[in-house]
C-alpha cells in the first residue's frame, strides 16, 4: 500500500463515520481511545446503531495506535 495514499470519503455515510471517530476519540499515554457516551449521543441524531458504530469506531482506532 502506498503510503502517500489519501482516502477521500465517498458518501455522506463515510463522512459521517469520519467525523463521530474525531469526535469521540481523545489521547493519553496507552494511546488513543474511544469515548462510548459520545458515539452513543451521535447514534441517536443520526439513527444509527450504537454498538456497530462503536465496534468500528474502536477498530479505526486500533489501526492508529498499531500506527500502519
Amino acid at each position: 500500500m502506498d503510503e502517500n495514499l489519501v482516502m477521500i470519503p465517498s458518501d455522506e455515510w463515510e463522512i459521517q463515520i469520519i467525523n463521530c471517530f474525531l469526535l469521540s476519540i481523545k489521547g493519553g499515554f496507552g494511546g488513543v481511545d474511544v469515548e462510548y457516551d459520545i458515539v452513543k449521543d451521535f447514534t441517536k441524531n443520526f439513527e444509527l446503531d450504537s454498538i456497530d458504530l462503536y465496534q468500528l469506531i474502536k477498530y479505526m482506532a486500533g489501526e492508529l495506535n498499531s500506527g500502519k
